[in-house]
C-alpha cells in the first residue's frame, strides 16, 4: 500500500528506540534520595526546636500599644528570646519583634509591643535560644 503523502515531504518516520528500563529505575532511585538527604537536613536544621510558645492574653495599651502574655516551655531551661508578629484585621503583619526570655523551663513574659495600628493578632512563629 502506498502513502496517500509524497515521499519526503513530511521528513522520515523515527525508527523505535531502545528502552531502557534500569537506566530510568536508577535515576528515579537517585533522585528519591537525594531529595531524602535533602529532606533530613532541612528538618535537622529548621524543624521542632523543643520550644512551645503560647500567647496567654493580648490587652490593648492604647490606640497602637498592645501588651502581650506568653508562657514558653524550653527544653533546656535556658534563656532564649522569642519573635512576636503583630498582624491587622487581614492578618497583615504590621510588626515583628525579637523578645527575650529569661531562664527557666516554663517562663511567662509580659510585654508591651508598639505597632503602627491597632493589632488584632499577634503570633509566636519560633523562639531560639540565646548565646
Amino acid at each position: 500500500m502506498t502513502s496517500p503523502y509524497p515521499p519526503g515531504r513530511y521528513g522520515r518516520r523515527r525508527e523505535p528506540r531502545r528502552r531502557r528500563p534500569l537506566l530510568v529505575a536508577l535515576l528515579a532511585t537517585a533522585t528519591v534520595l537525594a531529595m531524602l538527604a535533602v529532606t533530613v537536613r532541612l528538618y535537622t536544621e529548621y524543624g521542632r526546636s523543643g520550644y512551645e510558645p503560647t500567647v496567654l492574653r493580648l490587652e490593648p495599651a492604647g490606640e497602637t500599644d498592645v501588651t502581650v502574655t506568653f508562657v514558653v516551655a524550653k527544653p533546656g531551661g535556658g534563656s532564649a528570646r522569642c519573635l512576636l508578629r503583630a498582624m491587622d484585621r487581614d492578618a497583615a503583619e504590621i510588626a515583628a519583634v525579637w523578645v527575650p526570655v529569661p531562664a527557666g523551663t516554663r517562663t511567662t513574659v509580659t510585654y508591651r509591643m508598639s505597632t503602627p495600628r491597632y493589632p488584632h493578632l499577634v503570633r509566636i512563629p519560633r523562639c531560639a535560644a540565646t548565646g
